[in-house]
């Protein structure tokens, strides 16, 4: 019988499992450098780009209008024709291809998803990035929807509906969705945000208050703060909750602007909307996800509508004989005053008359072991604020 040599043996499947591994991490690398090869450059940006959009469509897209062929002005796609019910049912089933965040349930799956678009990025490049990697998602989902909306416009998919870009929705597009859209936002986000947090609102404060008047009240008071909040929240982003306020405040502005409220109507819902998003950022903090914030946790609906009612226990009734002087009240932000009494200390004895003239005032004693020489003393005063909800009539 031959004698087996184990060292042969050993150094033989050395010698094979390195060649494997060789082979493995060959494969490897070689599988990365083809995929670094095929990714897009996007304003100095690598991004494996898996949209069905073509490239250089991003680059045409400005202001939600963007040309669909260099060969003609007619090929000019834009929102404007479009009404919000229809852009907004378009954008809600393609947002799921998107890292945006909508449900903390979905961070993990996102995150991935981001991370899988820009794989050359570090944590920290992402990050610094952030703006321009919003504006290469926004221009996409605005293209992607602007070519569902005229594909459904040829098959004769497109319905009316009374929630179009006509009259007042026109105004409030031209004055806040295109500062939002094209190269630094979504017009479809715009539109989408505004129909959903419109619609729902609306239903909301009649549910809430079905006795009041929609205008002026408690209820109009309601609709605004819980508006504003919702217009952040269906305002969707990748991690960042400022865009989200700057697009609230600027529909909002723009709402009143268009609208043909009085004065103090408007600076009603000026102040109710400037709540509504003060209750959104204080009620969505930061995400984090493997070590770098990765997205908001979203409120709820639920949870913004019982916050509002929290707060709308707070409303304050402006009176005033003029809608001139009502407005005033609301611009000074001295609606919601409280009389607080501070305690003060008063040395007393610089002199053996102690006079008036000679006593010294101070919040606190600066010699607490002569208790003689120190007097009590209380101050009032009025405190006024603009933390509550305003309301013109009952």
């Amino acid at each position: 019988m031959k004698k087996i040599n184990f060292s042969l043996i050993i150094l033989s499947l050395f010698i094979f499992f390195s060649c494997e591994k060789e082979k493995v991490e060959d494969s490897l690398l070689s599988s990365e450098k083809e995929k670094v090869s095929n990714l897009k450059n996007y304003k100095g940006l690598p991004v494996s780009h898996r949209f069905d959009v073509p490239f250089e469509q991003l680059h045409n897209m400005e202001n939600g209008v963007f040309k669909k062929s260099n060969n003609s002005d007619e090929s000019l796609l834009s929102f404007e024709k479009h009404s919000l019910k229809q852009i907004s049912e378009i954008v809600q089933n393609e947002i799921k291809n998107f890292p945006f965040i909508t449900t903390k349930e979905e961070l993990e799956e996102k995150i991935l998803l981001l991370k899988q678009d820009f794989p050359t990025l570090t944590d920290d490049e992402i990050q610094e990035k952030m703006p321009l990697i919003e504006e290469y998602y926004h221009k996409n989902l605005d293209i992607i929807t602007l070519n569902k909306l005229e594909e459904n416009a040829s098959l004769g998919k497109q319905k009316n509906s009374e929630n179009s870009y006509l009259d007042r929705v026109a105004c409030v597009a031209d004055i806040a969705f295109n500062d939002h859209g094209g190269f630094i936002g979504s017009s479809a986000l715009s539109a989408t945000a505004y129909y959903q947090a419109s619609t729902k609102a609306q239903s909301i404060s009649a549910a809430q208050y079905p006795n009041l008047s929609g205008t002026d009240t408690k209820r109009d008071a309601f609709r605004h703060i819980i508006w504003s909040a919702l217009l952040c929240k269906y305002y969707y982003t990748v991690s960042s909750k400022a865009p989200k306020l700057r697009f609230a405040k600027a529909v909002g502005d723009a709402n009143e602007i268009c609208g043909e409220n009085d004065d103090d109507g408007k600076e009603m819902d000026y102040h109710n909307n400037y709540m509504g998003r003060e209750l959104y950022n204080a009620n969505t903090p930061y995400e984090t996800f493997l070590g770098m914030t990765t997205g908001l946790k979203t409120p709820s609906v639920e949870l913004l509508t019982n916050k509002t009612k929290e707060i709308i226990e707070k409303a304050v009734l402006i009176n005033g004989s003029t809608i001139t002087e009502r407005a005033q009240k609301i611009r000074d932000k001295k609606f919601y005053c409280i009389s607080i009494s501070s305690r003060k200390y008063r040395y007393i004895c610089d002199d053996v008359d102690q006079d008036a003239s000679n006593f010294i005032d101070t919040d606190n004693p600066q010699d607490p072991t002569s208790e003689d020489c120190w007097e009590t003393y209380y101050e009032s005063y009025d405190s006024c604020g603009d933390n509550a909800p305003v309301y013109l009539k009952e």
